[in-house]
């Protein structure tokens, strides 16, 4: 199964479930189709998490965390692993410029940041640098395609998740304890 696919905006007949978890910085949810990741919802309660997957797709059925997908959880929050990078997902509406910027970012190792320039340098298109910056504002499945690893240059830049999540992840994972 390739690790990255491109995704129509509709979800179509696909078989679709969510599955939610604990993490250090609150609860998360993931719209799941078979075991790749097309969705993460961060922030709030659980309860909070399932209606708003709900509202997004009304007939989802909650299922348990894949192990494996728990497990790559757990290490990347107790800051030993970037399993999640490698994660086979397919993020819901990505066209072919945000694949290959979500391509380009997943490439990114544990702790290391680039500018949005860099990464617009590294898929082709130099000039994109703000398309770059929104394409990663867009993303659906942060941690997965770790745009918090993609920085401003002279600031830390904006991300998809909620706010000072981007900072806590960086500080995780160049083993900073606040």
């Amino acid at each position: 199964m390739p690790l990255l696919e491109r995704s129509k905006t509709s979800l179509g007949s696909e078989s679709l479930a969510f599955a939610t978890y604990e993490s250090p910085v609150g609860a998360g949810a993931l719209l799941l189709s078979g075991e790749r990741v097309r969705r993460h919802w961060w922030g709030g309660s659980p309860a909070a998490l399932i209606e708003e997957a709900k509202a997004f797709c009304p007939n989802l059925v909650h299922k348990p965390l894949p192990d494996l997908l728990q497990s790559a959880l757990q290490e990347y929050f107790a800051g030993s692993g970037e399993n999640l990078s490698v994660w086979p997902i397919k993020p819901i509406g990505a066209t072919d410029f945000t694949l290959r910027v979500y391509d380009a970012v997943r490439r990114l190792r544990w702790g290391e940041t680039v500018a949005y320039s860099e990464i617009a340098r590294q898929i082709g298109s130099p000039r994109a640098a703000r398309a770059v910056g929104g394409a990663l504002g867009s993303n659906p499945v942060p941690l997965f395609v770790p745009c918090h690893r993609v920085v401003g240059v002279g600031s830390e830049g904006g991300w998809s998740g909620p706010p000072g999540l981007k900072r806590y992840l960086l500080c995780l994972e160049k083993g900073v304890r606040d």
